[in-house]
């Protein structure tokens, strides 16, 4: 486990595809959870000494692993609007932000922030969420907090830190 001077660095792949992203050491970021299944895996992130089950801010890496063509039809607006829908299904208040870009270089990618006030167990949260479509997975990072009032200038830090995030791919050898 990464201590306070290590940076924590977090990558899923699939078929040579990788999402890769490197978490603030001075944070103390430490994995607090990784679960694959084949078709998707999950990795968490929290800052020590938080647990996944109690948390106030938690990062997340997720891989939905498909194939080319899966994959060249997915469309990742379908995707943020199925997101926010699962907020507003659970929570009181939900307000939506979508940056104008995502990664750089990707055309394949959104970032956008989902407020959402009062869910049923009386919490909230701010998520800033990067979507990136790859040639056979769907990857996705986000940084959460638990408050729907998270100041503009973190929110700005964090999507300045999600535009970090490296995908890349090994080119299939024959």
């Amino acid at each position: 486990s990464a201590g306070p001077c290590l940076a924590l660095t977090t990558s899923l792949s699939n078929g040579g595809e990788s999402i890769a992203i490197e978490w603030p050491d001075q944070e103390g970021w430490k994995v607090g959870y990784e679960q694959d299944n084949g078709s998707q895996a999950i990795l968490e992130t929290v800052i020590s000494p938080e647990t996944v089950e109690n948390w106030t801010q938690i990062g997340t890496v997720l891989v939905t692993r498909g194939d080319v063509e899966s994959t060249a039809n997915f469309d990742l607006d379908v995707l943020v609007d199925a997101l926010v829908k699962r907020a507003q299904t659970n929570a009181r208040d939900v307000q939506i932000e979508k940056e104008k870009e995502g990664l750089p270089g990707i055309e394949a990618s959104r970032i956008f922030v989902i407020k959402a006030k009062d869910y049923p167990d009386g919490t909230s949260e701010t998520q800033v969420q990067l979507l990136v479509k790859g040639k056979k997975s769907v990857f996705n990072i986000q940084r959460t907090k638990r408050t729907a009032d998270l100041d503009q200038e973190t929110i700005r830090a964090w999507v300045a830190f999600l535009k970090t995030a490296r995908l890349t791919a090994q080119e299939d050898k024959v």
